[in-house]
């Protein structure tokens, strides 16, 4: 019964608190509790009790005629409709992003929710095929390098004086510049979702319970694309080791499996891509793992020393290599970074859970 008062309670967060709407509140769960009741008496289980009677009184909009309380329904649905809540004056609002703020953090309702997940859809895809993009940019100038070619060495000298050049090149760069078009696109199209990754919010009982079984609905497909995407990046070497062995003086067929290589990595790489993307769209709104409204002041520590650590370590890396010109065991400076980022990630959290005790 307590589950029954908790939904009701979410079903009317976002309605004036009027004498109508109140009296309303009153009737609907008075009507929940007989329904409740007399499944019980039949025999129904607890869990089985409760849904019952959500499934036949937790959609507002269906009832709101009958407990007179359309108007405030109608037009609150209409609010709902901003970026991420609507317009309570229980809550003191961002008039600059739109947002309510309580205990909780800001409100999300159920058509941002679903807005969000479509869009975090779209954006693994997008970001996917970028980088598939990417990896098959250079196809073409590794083919045309075998092509009249006998000795697979001789691709350099192609390289440099070959017919097809321009051809090659002219691909390589029109699918990089179309990556780099699609990733600034997409970052843009996110930008307004940012709030989520890095601020406290909830989300109404009915709107988790969707997003939870729209994450259960894709974990299956989440294990077929990681699965998949991975099998390809592994067996994509076989063929170049293949005909490297059967063919070794046939330098044009060693091309073809080297550009046959990259193709399916670049399809192995978008499937990870896409499923990792789209599946971190559940854990932002779920607040899980890594977005955890615990863990959010913790990363948005870290990101703020990142910002000046790597900077800072890439001028120490070039001005030691310019200065002492030992290009060849400079790189060592990066291992020794990367070591010291993670002691230095370790104590930000350690200081932030101090901080939030």
């Amino acid at each position: 019964m307590d589950t029954i008062k908790t939904y009701l309670e979410n079903m009317f967060m976002q309605l004036p608190r009027t004498p109508e709407v109140l009296k309303a509140k009153e009737e609907l769960l008075s009507m929940m509790e007989d329904k409740y009741n007399e499944l019980k008496a039949e025999g129904k289980t607890e869990n089985e009790a409760v849904g019952i009677v959500i499934s036949e009184f937790g959609n507002l909009e269906e009832l709101a005629a009958e407990l007179g309380i359309n108007a405030y329904v109608t037009g609150n649905r209409g609010q709902n409709r901003q970026a991420f809540g609507g317009n309570d004056d229980r809550y003191d609002q961002d008039r600059e992003s739109g947002r309510e703020y309580n205990s909780e953090g800001f409100y999300v309702t159920m058509d941002a929710a679903t807005e969000f997940m479509e869009e975090q859809r779209k954006f693994g895809i997008r970001i996917g095929l970028g980088v598939l993009m990417c990896i098959c940019s250079p196809i073409l100038l590794i083919i045309f390098g075998g092509i009249g070619d006998d000795d697979i060495n001789n691709l350099l000298s192609w390289i440099s004086s070959g017919p097809l050049l321009t051809v090659g090149l002219g691909f390589l760069f029109l699918l990089i510049a179309a990556a780099v078009g699609i990733f600034i696109f997409s970052g843009l199209r996110m930008n307004k979702y940012e709030c989520l990754k890095t601020e406290k919010f909830y989300l109404d009982f009915q709107t988790e319970s969707y997003v939870r079984e729209q994450q259960e609905e894709f974990k299956a497909s989440f294990t077929v694309c990681l699965v998949l995407g991975v099998v390809l990046c592994i067996l994509s070497v076989v063929p170049v080791c293949v005909v490297a062995l059967v063919l070794p003086d046939a330098s044009m067929s060693i091309l073809v499996c080297v550009a046959a290589l990259l193709l399916l990595v670049g399809v192995g790489v978008w499937l990870i891509i896409y499923a990792g993307v789209r599946n971190t769209g559940y854990k932002v709104l779920l607040q899980e793992d890594e977005y955890d409204y615990k863990k959010k002041e913790k990363s948005r520590l870290i990101e703020a020393v990142s910002s000046v650590y790597w900077p800072v370590i890439t001028c120490i890396y070039l001005g030691y290599s310019f200065i002492t010109g030992r290009w060849g065991s400079s790189w060592m400076i990066w291992v020794v970074a990367g070591v010291l980022y993670g002691a230095v990630e370790g104590i930000l959290g350690g200081t932030g859970s101090r901080r939030r005790r």
